[in-house]
C-alpha cells in the first residue's frame, strides 16, 4: 500500500511539475511533507535531481541524458534507476551511470556527488569546468566550488545555488528552479567573508609565512631533484646515443666487411674461371708448339740429311778436283788430249752449277729454321707471362683462402641447389660442427639445415633476383646454446651469368642482439623516469598556476583604476608567475584632508615563483601601511615598506631579496589639475605634457628596498609637481627596457622615451595597441628576459 502512494505520488508530480501554482504548491507544502519522513531523503534528493534536470537549458544533443554517480553508498540509485524507466529530461530517456569522476566526465550531463566525497569537491569542480556538466553536490561546505548542493535546513532537505559557476559551465537556469526551495548564493557575500576572515587570521601571518617557505623549499628541493634527474636522464640517453650509434657502425662495418669478402669471392670465382679458360688455350698453345717442334725436328733431320749430302758431293768434288789436277798434268804433258780437257771444263761447269744449287738449299733450310726459332721464342715468352699471371692468381687465391680460413665469420660454399661443398673453420667455431658434422646432424642441404621458417623462399628469391640477400635467425649450437646469426647469402655467376654457386657467410650478432635488448629495457626505464618527472612536473605546473590566480587576486582592481584613471596596462609575466605587480589604493576624504590616491609599479628580485611570494608580500605591506597606517607620504611609505620587508624576510630566512618601487600619490587641486608626489626607489617615472608636446623623466633614489632594511636612517628622495587631465603619466619596470631583438640588442631607455613623446597624445587604447606592437616587431621570436610590467595613466576630471 505504502508503495502505491509512492507511485501515485510521483505520478501527480509528473502530470502537475511543469505548471508555476503546483510548483509554488511543491515548494510550500509538498517538499515539506517530504522532509517530514513521507518520504526518504534518497527519494526526495532523487526528485530534486530530475527537477535540477528538467530546469536547465542544455545544449543539443541526440541520445539518451546521462547521470552519473560518484558514491559509496548506492542506496539513491535505486530511486534514480526508477525514474530512468519512467522519466525524460529535455526529451530524451535518462540514463544512470555509477562509476569514479574521471570515467563520467566524457560522457554525463549532470554528476552527483555524496556526502562521502564533498571533501573533494574543488578538485571536481576543477576537472569539469568549462564543460557542460553540473555538478550536484551533497552537504559540500567549500560554497565558491559548488554548483548546486544538497543542504539540510531545519531538519529538512534543500539545496543552494551558485548561479555564477552554473552559467561558466555554459548553462542557464530557469527561474521556476528557484521555485523549488532553493537558496541563490552571494558570491560578493562569500569574497566579503573571505576578507573578514583574513582580517581575523591576520595574528596567524608570520606563521604562514612559515609555512609557505617550508613549502618552498620542498618545492625548491623537488625542482633540483628533478634537475638532477633531468641530467641523469640526458647523461643516459647520451650513453644510449653512443651505444647506438657504436651498433650502428659496427652494423655497417661488418656490412662493409661481408660485400667485400663477397666481392672477393666473386672476383675469385671469376679469375679461376678465366684461370680454367687461359690454362685450357695454353694447353691447346703447347700442343701446338709440340707439334711444331715435332715439325721442325723432322725438317731439321731432313736438312742434316741434305747435309750429309752436300759433305758426300764436297768429298767427291775434292776427289775430282785432285783427279782434275791430275789431268790438267796429263794435258800438260799431254796436249793431244784437248777434247779430254773440254769434257773435264763442262764437268767442272756441271759441279759449280751443283754447289750453287746446295747453297741455295743451305740458306734456305737456315732462313726456315730462323723463323721457326723466333715463333718458338714468342711462345715462349707468353708462356712466361701467364705463368707469371697465374703466380699472381694464385698469391690472390692464397690469401682469400687464408680470409676465409681464418675469419670469425662462418663462410659456406655450396652448389646452385644448396648443398654443402666447404665451409671454414670459422664455421666450426661458431656452430661446433665440422662438415662430416654438418652432413650428418643437420642434413646436406642449407633448406634443411637452416632455423629459418621461411629460408626456401630466401633462396628461390636470391636465384631469381641473383643478388646477395641478408638475413637473420635464430639458431642452436652444437652444445645446445642458441645464438643469433646474421646470414649473407650471396650468388655466384659463370661467364653466362648463370648461378652456379652459392656462397653464405654468417657472423654472430648475439651481442648485438642482447645489446638491443638492453637498449629496449633502459627505453622502457627511461620512459617509466620520463613519465614520473612528467607527473611531478604537472603536479608543479598546476600549484604555480593556481597560485598565478591567488597572485592575480592581490593585484590592483581595474574596476578601481577606472573610477579615477584612463589607463592601459601591459602585464606579460616570463614564467606563469609573476615578480611584477601593480598596486592601487584610496584614502576617503576627511574633515581635514582630501581624498587621496596611490599608484605603484613593482619590481621583486628573480620572477618566477620566488618573485611571486615576494610580490604578494609587498602588496599586503603597501596596503597596511597606506590602508591601515594611514602613512601618505610616497618617501615614508617606502621607508616603512624597506624596515617591514626586511623584518619580513629576516624572520623567515638570512637573505637580502627585494623590490624596486615607481609610487606616486594624487590629490585633486582644481577642476583639471592635480598635485602628485613621485618617490622611487631605483624605477622610474615617465611625464609627457601635452602643452609642451614633450616627456620628462624623474630617475628616483638609486637604492632597492630591502636591501638597506638594517639601516636605519635610510631615506627616499620626493618629487612634486602639478600634472592636468590631458597629460600622460608612465610607471614601468627594466623589463620592457631589458627586450632583446634577434641580434642581442636591448630595446633601451632612449627608445621607449622616444616611443612615448610620439604617441602621449592619442588616447590610451591606441597607445596600448602601438606598444604592444613595437615591443612584438622589436622582439620576434627572441626569449623573454624578465617580467614586463608598464602602466599608463590620464586622471579623469
Amino acid at each position: 500500500m505504502y508503495l502505491k502512494c509512492k507511485k501515485f505520488i510521483f505520478v501527480l508530480i509528473k502530470k502537475f511539475m511543469k505548471k508555476p501554482l503546483f510548483l509554488f504548491l511543491f515548494n510550500i507544502f509538498f517538499i515539506g511533507l517530504l522532509n517530514a519522513q513521507q518520504l526518504s531523503e534518497n527519494q526526495l534528493k532523487a526528485a530534486f535531481i530530475y527537477q535540477f534536470g528538467e530546469n536547465l537549458e542544455w545544449p543539443q544533443k541526440d541520445g539518451t541524458f546521462d547521470i552519473g554517480v560518484v558514491a559509496v553508498d548506492t542506496s539513491i540509485v535505486r530511486y534514480l534507476r526508477l525514474m530512468e524507466r519512467t522519466k525524460k529530461i529535455n526529451g530524451e530517456p535518462i540514463k544512470i551511470h555509477i562509476d569514479n569522476i574521471d570515467n563520467l566526465i566524457p560522457n554525463c550531463e549532470m554528476i552527483y556527488i555524496d556526502p562521502e566525497f564533498s571533501e573533494y569537491i574543488q578538485e571536481y569542480y576543477f576537472k569539469v569546468r568549462d564543460k557542460p556538466i553540473l555538478l550536484i553536490s551533497d552537504f559540500a561546505t567549500n560554497q565558491l566550488y559548488i554548483m548546486l548542493n544538497f543542504i539540510s535546513n531545519n531538519n529538512k532537505i534543500s539545496f543552494e545555488i551558485n548561479k555564477k559557476n552554473i552559467e561558466e559551465q555554459n548553462l542557464n537556469l530557469k527561474p521556476k528552479l528557484l521555485l523549488l526551495g532553493g537558496t541563490d548564493l552571494d558570491i560578493r557575500n562569500l569574497y566579503k567573508l573571505k576578507e573578514e576572515e583574513l582580517q581575523k587570521q591576520k595574528e596567524l601571518v608570520f606563521k604562514q609565512q612559515l609555512e609557505l617557505n617550508k613549502q618552498q623549499a620542498v618545492i625548491d628541493s623537488q625542482l633540483i631533484a628533478i634537475k638532477s634527474q633531468n641530467k641523469i636522464i640526458k647523461l643516459k640517453k647520451q650513453q644510449l646515443d653512443s651505444l647506438s650509434n657504436d651498433l650502428k657502425n659496427q652494423k655497417i662495418l661488418l656490412n662493409q666487411q661481408q660485400e667485400k669478402l663477397a666481392f672477393f669471392e666473386q672476383q675469385v670465382k671469376q679469375q679461376q674461371a678465366i684461370l680454367l679458360e687461359k690454362m685450357q688455350i695454353l694447353k691447346s698453345q703447347e700442343d701446338s708448339i709440340t707439334n711444331k717442334n715435332k715439325w721442325i725436328n723432322k725438317k731439321n733431320d731432313q736438312i742434316n740429311k741434305q747435309i750429309n749430302k752436300l759433305e758426300s758431293l764436297n768429298s767427291q768434288i775434292k776427289d775430282k778436283e785432285q783427279l782434275l789436277k791430275e789431268k790438267e798434268e796429263n794435258l800438260k804433258n799431254l796436249e793431244s788430249h784437248v777434247k779430254i780437257q773440254n769434257r773435264l771444263l763442262y764437268s767442272l761447269l756441271f759441279i759449280v752449277f751443283l754447289i750453287i744449287i746446295v747453297a741455295f738449299f743451305i740458306y734456305r733450310s737456315y732462313k726456315i729454321k730462323k723463323i721457326l726459332s723466333d715463333k718458338l721464342k714468342s711462345k715462349n715468352s707468353e708462356i712466361e707471362q701467364q705463368k707469371e699471371e697465374l703466380i699472381l692468381i694464385n698469391k690472390e687465391l692464397e690469401k682469400l683462402s687464408i680470409v676465409a680460413s681464418n675469419t670469425d665469420n662462418a663462410v659456406v660454399i655450396m652448389d646452385k641447389n644448396g648443398n654443402f661443398e666447404w665451409i671454414n673453420d670459422g664455421f666450426t667455431k661458431m656452430y661446433g660442427y665440422n662438415l662430416n658434422e654438418l652432413l650428418d646432424n643437420l642434413g646436406k642441404n642449407l633448406a634443411s639445415a637452416s632455423f629459418k621458417n621461411n629460408i626456401s623462399e630466401l633462396i628461390d628469391k636470391c636465384l631469381t633476383d641473383k643478388k646477395s640477400i641478408i638475413y637473420e635467425s635464430q639458431i642452436k649450437h652444437k652444445e645446445g646454446n642458441n645464438i643469433w646469426v646474421q646470414t649473407t647469402l650471396t650468388p655466384i655467376l659463370n661467364n653466362k651469368k648463370q648461378v652456379y654457386k652459392l656462397v653464405a657467410i654468417e657472423s654472430n650478432i648475439t651481442k648485438i642482439k642482447k645489446a638491443e635488448e638492453e637498449i629496449k629495457e633502459k627505453n622502457v626505464e627511461l620512459t617509466r623516469q620520463r613519465d614520473e618527472i612528467k607527473q611531478k612536473n604537472d603536479y608543479i605546473n598546476d600549484s604555480i598556476i593556481y597560485s598565478k590566480r591567488i597572485q592575480h587576486a592581490t593585484l590592483a582592481s581595474k574596476e578601481d583604476l577606472e573610477k579615477y584613471f584612463d589607463f592601459f596596462l601591459i602585464y606579460i609575466p616570463k614564467d606563469i608567475v609573476s615578480g611584477d605587480f601593480y598596486w592601487f589604493t584610496s584614502l576617503p576624504a576627511t574633515n581635514t584632508e582630501p581624498e587621496k590616491l596611490f599608484v605603484a609599479v613593482v619590481d621583486c628580485t628573480g620572477h618566477g615563483v620566488p618573485g611571486a611570494l615576494l610580490s604578494m608580500i609587498g602588496s599586503r605591506l603597501l596596503t597596511e601601511i597606506v590602508a591601515i597606517n594611514k602613512i601618505t607620504s610616497p618617501a615614508k611609505i617606502l621607508e616603512e615598506l624597506n624596515i617591514n620587508l626586511g623584518k619580513t624576510l629576516k624572520s623567515i630566512r638570512e637573505i637580502k631579496d627585494g623590490m624596486d618601487v615607481a609610487l606616486c600619490s594624487f590629490e585633486k587641486n582644481i577642476e583639471d589639475n592635480y598635485s602628485v608626489v613621485y618617490a622611487g626607489a631605483k624605477l622610474p617615472l615617465v611625464i609627457y605634457s601635452q602643452k609642451e608636446k614633450e616627456v620628462k623623466r624623474f630617475r628616483g633614489t638609486r637604492k632597492s628596498i630591502g636591501q638597506y632594511y638594517l639601516t636605519k636612517d635610510v631615506s627616499f628622495e620626493e618629487i612634486s609637481f602639478t600634472i592636468s587631465t590631458k597629460d600622460t603619466l608612465y610607471l614601468y619596470t627594466d623589463g620592457i627596457i631589458d627586450i632583446a631583438n634577434p641580434n642581442h640588442k636591448k630595446f633601451g631607455t632612449t627608445r621607449l622615451l622616444k616611443l612615448f613623446k610620439n604617441i602621449g597624445h592619442l588616447d590610451m587604447k591606441e597607445q596600448e595597441s602601438i606598444i604592444s606592437k613595437e615591443i612584438s616587431e622589436w622582439q620576434q621570436d627572441s626569449l623573454q628576459r624578465d617580467d614586463i610590467t608598464l602602466l599608463g595613466l590620464k586622471l579623469k576630471n
